[in-house]
C-alpha cells in the first residue's frame, strides 16, 4: 500500500476553518504578537500535515512487545528500568534500553538554572493555573475532532473524566516543581510513563478496526503532541496575562525551555520545540490553523469537562465552591475561545463571561506591586508551591497516578468504520 502523506483532516482543516481561527486569542496572535507575515506558508502547513502521520518511534517499538500474555513482566520491567536503570534488569530489551538511554542522556543545551526559574514562576501562580489551563488548554483542545478521538476510543475523558484530569493535574505537578526533572525525581519518571502509555495507546487503537488512519492520522501523533504541549508551556503564559499575571522575558524563556525538556522527554521531536516566545507564537498559531473543527465527540468530551466536579454527595460548601468554580471556567472559556467556537462545544453564555474584566485590572496591579516589593516574588512563589501541592494530595486521595490506559477500548473503537 502507498504511503499516504496527508490524512483527511489536513484538507478539512484547509477547506473548512474552524471557529477557534476568530477567537480572542487568535486575534491576539496574529494581529498585535507575531511578527511578519502571520498566515503559514504552504511548505509549513504540508511539514505539520506529515506529522500527523508520524508517532514516537522509540516508545511505538518498546509498547509493541506488551501483549496479553507478558503484561504483567513487560510493566514490571519498565518500572524497574525507570526506578533503577536498565542495568537493573536482567536481560533488558533493547527496545526498552533504547528509549531510556535517550532520557538519560541530557541534550547538550538543557540549562537546568533555567528549568528552576521556569519552575517557580509556574508554582507563583497558585491557584489560578488549574482554572486557567482547564479553561482555555483543555476545552480549547476540543476544537479538534481528530485530537480528541484517542480520547473517546479509550473512554478516558467520557467514563473516566475524573482520572484522567488527575492523572493530568499531577503530571503537571510533577514536572514543573524545583528539582521535579533531575533523573530520579518524580516529574522525569512521570513523563516517561506517560510517554510510555502513549506508545501503548498508540498501538491498541490502531488495531482497532474503528481507527481510521486515513481521515485522522496516527492516534497523538506528532502535530498532536505539539500542539498539546504549546498548550501547557506558552498557552499557559497566554492565560495567565489574559488574567493580569506579569511575567519577565526571562520567566517567559525559562517556562518554555522547561517544557521543551518535558517534551524532549515524552518523545516530541526536538526540532520541533519552541526555544523562543516568537516561535511559540507561530507555532501555536499554526497548530490552531491546522485543525479542523468540533464534532459531537467534542461536545461529549467538553460536557464531561463541565460535569465532573459537580457532585451532589459532596458537602454543601465544596458543592458551592465547585459551582463557583464552573460559572468562572465557562466564563473564561467564553473569553478566551470566542463565540464561535464556545457554541460549537455548548459551553453557557453567561455574564460570568466578564469576570475576568473586573479580575484583570486588580491582578495586574497586584503584580506590579510585586514585582517591586522586596522579597514579594518568593513569597508567591512559597504559597503557591504549598497551595499545588495540598491540592494534589487532595485529588490523589492518598493514591498515586497509574498512568497505565484501560485495556479496553470502548464500544466506538471496536465497530468497523469503512466506507464504500
Amino acid at each position: 500500500m502507498k504511503h499516504q502523506e496527508f490524512p483527511q483532516r489536513y484538507y478539512d482543516a484547509l477547506n473548512h476553518p474552524n471557529p477557534a481561527r476568530t477567537s480572542l486569542m487568535s486575534k491576539l496572535l496574529t494581529t498585535l504578537f507575531i511578527k511578519g507575515e502571520a498566515e503559514p506558508s504552504l511548505a509549513q502547513r504540508e511539514a505539520y500535515g506529515r506529522l500527523m502521520m508520524v508517532g514516537d518511534p522509540q516508545a511505538d517499538a518498546w509498547g509493541k512487545r506488551e501483549n496479553s500474555q507478558n503484561r504483567a513482566k513487560w510493566y514490571q520491567q519498565f518500572n524497574r528500568a525507570l526506578e533503577h536503570g536498565t542495568a537493573s534488569v536482567a536481560d533488558a530489551p533493547d527496545e526498552l534500553v533504547a528509549l531510556l538511554a535517550k532520557a538519560e542522556n541530557e541534550p547538550l543545551w538543557l540549562d537546568r538554572h533555567l528549568l528552576n526559574i521556569g519552575a517557580r514562576a509556574y508554582c507563583r501562580v497558585g491557584p489560578m493555573a488549574h482554572l486557567v489551563m482547564r479553561s482555555i488548554g483543555l476545552a480549547g483542545g476540543y476544537m479538534s475532532a481528530p485530537i480528541t478521538k484517542p480520547l473517546i476510543f479509550t473512554g478516558a475523558l467520557k467514563t473516566g473524566t475524573s482520572r484522567r484530569l488527575v492523572e493530568t493535574a499531577n503530571f503537571g505537578f510533577d514536572v514543573t516543581r524545583p528539582g521535579g526533572l533531575e533523573r530520579n525525581a518524580p516529574g522525569f519518571k512521570t513523563a516517561l510513563r506517560v510517554r510510555m502509555m502513549h506508545g501503548i495507546i498508540r498501538k491498541r487503537i490502531l488495531n482497532a478496526p474503528g481507527w481510521r488512519t486515513d481521515l485522522w492520522g496516527i492516534p497523538i501523533n506528532q502535530a498532536d503532541m505539539l500542539i498539546t504541549h504549546i498548550t501547557m508551556s506558552y498557552v499557559f503564559i497566554l492565560g495567565h496575562r489574559l488574567l493580569g499575571y506579569r511575567f519577565s522575558q526571562e520567566e517567559v524563556i525559562a517556562l518554555l525551555h522547561l517544557w521543551r525538556y518535558v517534551g524532549y522527554l515524552m518523545g516530541i521531536d526536538n526540532s520541533l520545540l519552541p526555544t523562543t516566545e516568537q516561535e511559540a507564537r507561530r507555532l501555536l498559531w499554526l497548530g490552531i490553523y491546522m485543525q479542523p473543527g468540533p464534532d459531537e465527540d467534542s461536545i461529549s468530551l467538553a460536557k464531561a469537562l463541565k460535569d465532573v466536579e459537580l457532585d451532589k454527595n459532596n458537602p454543601p460548601l465544596t458543592q458551592w465552591l465547585d459551582g463557583l468554580n464552573a460559572k468562572l471556567q465557562h466564563g473564561l472559556s467564553r473569553l478566551a475561545l470566542g463565540k464561535d467556537l464556545a457554541e460549537s462545544l455548548e459551553i453557557p453564555d453567561t455574564p460570568w463571561k466578564y469576570w475576568p474584566f473586573v479580575f484583570t485590572p486588580f491582578m495586574f496591579t497586584l503584580e506590579t506591586a510585586r514585582i517591586h516589593t522586596p522579597f514579594a516574588s518568593r513569597l508567591a512563589f512559597q504559597f503557591g508551591k504549598r497551595y499545588e501541592a495540598y491540592r494534589n494530595k487532595i485529588r490523589l486521595q492518598d493514591r498515586e497516578a497509574a498512568y497505565v490506559p484501560a485495556v479496553d477500548l470502548t464500544e466506538k473503537a471496536n465497530q468497523n468504520n469503512s466506507v464504500g
